[in-house]
């Protein structure tokens, strides 16, 4: 009976280390996910920023000296 019990308890034991280890993978991958989607916005709002700029010199005329 004490057999089977420790050896319920390693195979615990295992299958706890195969959940950290996947918890630790997934946290890392949220991280990189996370700081990707930040160069996203920074690159989106410099888009828009851009899009802003370039309406604006539609709507002004330039005046031209000849």
């Amino acid at each position: 009976m004490q057999e089977s019990f420790a050896l319920a308890t390693e195979e615990q034991n295992e299958m706890l280390g195969e959940i950290l280890g996947f918890t630790k993978h997934i946290h890392s991958e949220w991280q990189k996910a996370s700081l990707e989607l930040a160069k996203l916005s920074e690159m989106q709002n410099e888009l828009d920023e851009m899009k802003k700029l370039l309406q604006k010199e539609k709507e002004e005329p330039v005046l031209s000296a000849k």
